[in-house]
């Protein structure tokens, strides 16, 4: 199963991005997908304030009405491994944080079109260039 990130999602609704299509192709092409409340509170927020109500509005719609995506929510545990992780790294936000630590400890394929996201992911989330991360 896969967890969508933010900026997957951003894309698919935001015709003049570069990854658009790709992102729309990749979005609409998956049976099923996981994104997180955070993730849900991201999407529509900047979709909002940088495209418009009604893309927002689209996108809240497909999120929360489609049966392909389910929402989850962090455990006690991940939320505090979380808070760990997202004090590790300077350059990863709270909500990129939770992605790392949602996916790793269920087992979830993380798709993301964000680079400093999806490096961190394939580190185990640890900051690169640490000395856990080469072991």
């Amino acid at each position: 199963m896969y967890l969508v990130d933010s900026c997957t999602i951003i894309s698919a609704f935001r015709p003049k991005e570069s990854s658009f299509q790709e992102s729309r192709d990749l979005l609409f092409g998956l049976p099923q997908f996981f994104i997180t409340d955070y993730v849900l509170a991201e999407v529509v927020t900047i979709l909002k304030f940088k495209v418009g109500l009604a893309a927002a509005q689209k996108a809240l719609e497909l999120l929360l009405y489609n049966k392909a995506v389910d929402l989850l929510k962090l455990t006690t545990e991940e939320l505090a491994d979380t808070v760990d992780l997202f004090s590790l790294h300077k350059k990863l936000s709270f909500v990129d944080a939770s992605l790392i630590v949602m996916a790793k400890s269920r087992g979830l394929a993380l798709i993301s079109q964000d680079n400093a996201l999806s490096k961190a992911f394939k580190h185990g989330g640890r900051p690169l260039g640490s000395a856990k991360s080469a072991a």
